[in-house]
Order: C-alpha cells, then structure tokens, then sequence
C-alpha cells in the first residue's frame, strides 16, 4: 500500500508557519476595520455559470483554469437540473452575487471584505499554486473616484503597517468604458493581425479571443512588436479621462507614489476604468502581489439585468505570495509554542490541571500549554522545546504548602507564588527595569527606583493594581495615541500599570531632560484621559501607600476612599504586604500619607506642570 500524500498544488500549512500567517491576518483585518469594511463569508462552489458569464468566457480562469465540482455517482459535475458546479477561481463574481442575491445594496453602499482559499488548475510554481489563500475586498455602490482611490490608499496603509511599503510599486492605468474599449480592440486587432506571425503562440491565439490580454505578454518579441501598437489612451472619452485624473489628483493629495503603465490590462473581463497593480522585483516573475480595479457592470451581469448595473470597486492579493515577500524582506521571528507551560509531579498531576484552567480563566490573552502526565523531567524537557518563556512547576512541596514554582526559562531564575495569585506579573522575573532602562530608552531613572525594583520583587502584592512594566516597543504609547512615532511617543516612558482596568503611569520627559529624577508622573486612562499626578518619582512613591486604584476620565485623575457601603459590599482588604511597603518608605525616607495629602500632591502637580503639558499634549491632539 502506497503512502498518500497532498495533492500536487495543494500544500500543508504547518505550525510554524500559521503563527505567521495569523500575524500578517491579523495587520490586514485591522486595517480593513479601521476603513470600515465589514466580513462577508462564501461558499467555495458556485455555479460556473457565475465565472461564465462574470469573469469572461475567453478569460485564461474560465478556458483552462477552473476545478469542476463532480457529486454523486455523476461524472458530469452537473445536478439533476443540468447545472454545472465549481471550485471558485476567484472571490469577486461570488461576493457580488451575493450582494445582489441579498439584495445587500438596497439604501447602503456595501464595503465587504472575504478571505478564503481559492482554485485555479495552473502549473503549480513558487508563489503560484492551485489552491491559494485570498483577501478581497469590494465596495459597491459608488461611481466616483474616491472609492478607487481610497481602496487604493488602504492597500498602501497594509504594505506599511507590514513594513514592506519599499519593496512594493503601484502601476496604474484606465481601461475606460465598454464602447470605448471596443474601439481600441478593433484598432489593436487590426495591427496585430499586420504583425501575426511575429507573436508568441499564446499571443496569437489571443488576437481572437481577448486582444487586450496580449499587451499581458511576457515574451520579448512580442513586446518589440507592441511598442508600435494602437494606446488605449487614445481611445478615451472626456468622461474616463476625467475619472482616471481625479483618481491620480487623490494619490498625490495622499502622498502616494505611482506608475502609469498603459499595458496594464488585468486578466479579468469585468473590469473598467481604473485598473491597478502592486508589483515587487523581489519575486522574481511572481511580480504582482495585489491587483484590482472598477467594474462597474458585473452587477448587472451577475442580475441577468445589464442595465440594472451598479458601479463598484474592488482588489485582491494571494497571501501565499504575500507571505513570500515576508519571508524576503521583513520576516516574521518564529513564535514560541505558548507563553507559560504547565509541569507537574505525575501523582499532583490533577492540581496542575487545575491551576492551568484557573491561568486560562482569568488571564485569556496568555497561551497556556501542558504536557501529559509523565516524568517531571520529561515534561521540562517539551517545556524548554515549547519555547515558552515561563514554566509554572507543580509538585509535592508546592501542592503542600499551596504554592507554585515559577521558572524563567531565559534566565533559569525560580520563584514562589501562592496557588490562588493567577494575576501577578511574568514580566518581573528576569533583567531588572533599572539594568536595561538607559540602554532602551536614552534616559536615566530617578535614583530610588532600583531599590523600589527590588522591593517589588519580593513584595509582589504591595499596592492594589501596581505592577512595574515597560514599553520599550512603545507598543502601548503607539497604541494609545494611535500613531507610530513622533514627539509624544519619544517623550512618554510607560514604566507601571496603574489599576486593574488597563491604565498606565508614565514619565513625562520634559524639555528634553534625559534625567528622570524630576520629571513629571503621568497616568494614561485605558479608557481616554492624560493626566499629570505627581511633580515626581519621590511623591508618586507617597502615593502608592494609600493602598489604592487611581480612577481616571477625561476630566480629571486621583484616589478616592471607599464609602462604608463600598467596604462592606466588596470588602475592605489590604494589600499582602501594603505594611511593608509603608515601613519601606520609612527606611527611605519618604512618607506615608493619607487621601487629603494625596489629593494635594495631584492638585500641586497639577499646579505647576498641568497647564504645560496640556499645551504640549495638544500639538497632537484635537482639543475637544
């Protein structure tokens, strides 16, 4: 018996690779929810038909390309009422003939995207295979050249947010409208019939079945022969002309750079008007990596009612050779199994278990990964393989004292927490805050904070909702703001989560002082809202003993003291070791103090720094 394997064309996606796919996935779904497009999911099988009559008859897809569906017993691929089936070659005839079927335009101008895989019978090359994975995207309902351009425009935000916006090029061209186009064809049949025997056997055929696609070739004798041909440009009413300079006109106002390229046709019958193409030289001949354009009369067609059309715009990329052009010039660093992983002694094993699905409960966004219940060692040996950063270890000494083991497998530092805390910080074991903070950020801590580091490390539960952390990434300064640099993310230095609903302290770094001993605490709302709290390190220190979560909105931030309703409706309990931290600042002397002390180190900060760093917070932000 022979060992069976995949199909020729259609390839395994393993692993190593999905975690890629899903990052690059996850960078293009944003982008689309941030332009307002909505998911639309379809079937693989359609009526062939449906390419028949939308993607072209004499197209290369419906000629040779396309996978019939064969069912049953039948070997026909057709059903009892004589309709023939297919694999969907392609996503945009499917999304409109849903549009349409739903009648999804009726009072609303569709903004849709899919991703799926598609099918198409070619020879199966680097980049190219007959089962790929597909993002479309098409918006329906708008004749004005805006919507090409803003289709456009958000190709060109995914190729940056990517960090491949250098290695792309957009090619532009106009096919203008039907009537004008077979004017062109007649022009270009005309003079490839004249210089027939000079073509490729592709080409040739070609000249009767879809002239246009010749312009397509790559064969270099062919291309001689073209630069003599009819330009469809020539052929263009006032009305495309128009369209395609208002197109061009959007670009430059965005700033994004193009090529005209009037041999630009793309190998689809529907399309009119703008056509476009992102094109790489870092493929070799798998040059295209998106591609799309106007095509306003496939609704109509899909309809059976050709005067019932309506404009719409759309694109489409293959990721298979999307993620190749990672891979070349911005790969993506392989990914770690899980973050935390799971081992324990086999007779405590159920405790582990437990504790997992405790980790899974409350912290969701943690991957959490076991092993099966065999030695302590060879479950330490599929954890280091994991490459999971921490291993929580569970065996007869922790179970006994309720307590769990905490690994950090970069450094091999160990330590204890109670069984029940699912909700300290991994990120505290290992290099301290203090040792990398200079070297990251170009900036010096305030003197205090190493011993304050230290404190924290072994004294984890010392003030409610406080932890140290760092952005040397600025992801969250990048996030909050929601831009990707500039003064506001070089000047705010995230250093401690502030409570338990997501918002961060941070130091403000104010006129370019890289010593941080005086400079502002401030706290960014998870939920809006940019505050300054305390005039410095020292006072933000005096602000932790009150053992309190800082509340924070747009209008104002502090601490407030619980009601003795509050108290006895969620409890009134302290911090583990909220004493200690007191008598610490003691030993550095600093004090303790009470909320109307707290309310007069925001009140002073605000005093002397709030009114400055509005102005300064409102060079990039809209004041309402």
């Amino acid at each position: 018996m022979s060992k069976l394997t995949a199909i020729r064309g259609f390839n395994d996606i393993l692993p190593t690779d999905t975690a890629k796919w899903r990052a690059v996935e996850s960078v293009l779904t944003q982008v689309l929810d941030g332009y307002g497009f909505s998911q639309i999911r379809l079937p693989m099988v359609e009526e062939t038909d449906l390419f028949a009559r939308g993607v072209g008859e004499a197209t290369d897809i419906v000629e040779k390309e396309m996978f019939g569906v064969v069912h049953g017993n039948q070997n026909t691929g057709k059903d009892e009422n004589e309709k023939s089936f297919t694999l969907r070659p392609e996503g945009t005839a499917g999304c409109v003939r849903a549009v349409v079927e739903h009648n999804l335009t009726r009072g609303d101008t569709p903004k849709l995207w899919y991703m799926g895989a598609m099918f198409r019978y070619e020879r199966p090359q680097k980049g190219r295979y007959r089962q790929f994975t597909q993002l479309g995207v098409e918006s329906i309902g708008s004749p004005l050249p805006d919507a090409d351009a803003e289709l456009i425009a958000m190709t060109a935000m995914m190729w940056k947010c990517l960090g491949i916006d250098e290695h792309v090029t957009l090619q532009l061209n106009t096919l203008g409208e039907a009537h004008e186009r077979i004017a062109y064809k007649t022009a270009l049949v005309e003079y490839l019939t004249a210089h027939f025997d000079g073509l490729d056997d592709d080409s040739q055929r070609r000249v009767s079945t879809n002239p246009l696609r010749v312009l397509d070739s790559k064969d270099e004798q062919t291309q001689a022969i073209l630069l003599g041909a009819p330009k469809l440009s020539d052929f263009l009413g006032d009305e495309s002309r128009l369209h395609f300079e208002q197109v061009q006109n959007y670009l430059h106002t965005l700033g994004i750079d193009f090529e005209i390229n009037e041999k630009l046709v793309r190998g689809l019958d529907y399309y009119n008007k703008t056509v476009f193409e992102w094109v790489t030289d870092k493929l070799g001949s798998q040059a295209t990596v998106c591609g799309g354009g106007r095509y306003d009369g496939l609704v109509g067609i899909v309809k059976g009612k050709p005067e019932q059309s309506e404009p719409a715009v759309g694109f489409a990329m293959g990721l298979e050779r999307l993620m190749l052009l990672m891979e070349t010039v911005n790969p993506i660093a392989d990914t770690a199994d899980c973050d935390v992983f799971v081992v324990a002694s086999e007779n405590v094993y159920m405790n582990a278990v437990l504790y997992a699905n405790e980790l899974r409960t409350h912290r969701p966004n943690m991957r959490v990964k076991m092993a099966s219940a065999t030695s302590l060692k060879s479950q330490m040996k599929k954890a280091d393989k994991s490459g999971a950063k921490f291993t929580v270890i569970i065996g007869d000494d922790e179970v006994a004292n309720q307590t769990v083991s905490i690994k950090n497998m970069a450094t091999g530092e160990q330590r204890s927490f109670d069984v029940d805390d699912v909700f300290f910080d991994f990120g505290f074991i290992g290099e301290s805050l203090f040792a990398q903070w200079e070297e990251k950020t170009g900036t010096t801590l305030p003197k205090r904070f190493e011993e304050f580091e230290n404190f924290t490390k072994e004294y984890a539960d010392f003030a409610e909702g406080v932890y140290l952390t760092e952005d040397f990434d600025k992801d969250t300064v990048k996030a909050w703001i929601d831009q990707e640099d500039g003064e506001f993310v070089e000047k705010i230095h995230i250093f401690a989560n502030a409570n338990g609903t997501g918002s961060e302290y941070a130091f403000w770094q104010k006129d370019d002082e890289t010593d941080l001993e005086n400079a502002p605490i401030v706290v960014l709302g998870d939920e809006g809202g940019l505050h300054v709290v305390a005039q410095n390190f020292d006072e933000w220190l005096s602000l932790l003993s009150l053992d309190s979560e800082i509340y924070v909105d747009w209008e104002e931030a502090g601490f407030a003291q619980m009601s003795d309703e509050e108290k006895e409706e969620y409890g009134d309990n302290p911090s583990e070791f909220a004493d200690e931290y007191r008598s610490w600042l003691d030993e550095q002397g600093l004090s303790a103090i009470d909320f109307d002390e707290a309310d007069k180190i925001v009140q002073n900060a605000q005093a002397n720094h709030g009114d400055d760093f509005l102005a300064w917070c409102n060079q990039f932000f809209d004041e309402e």
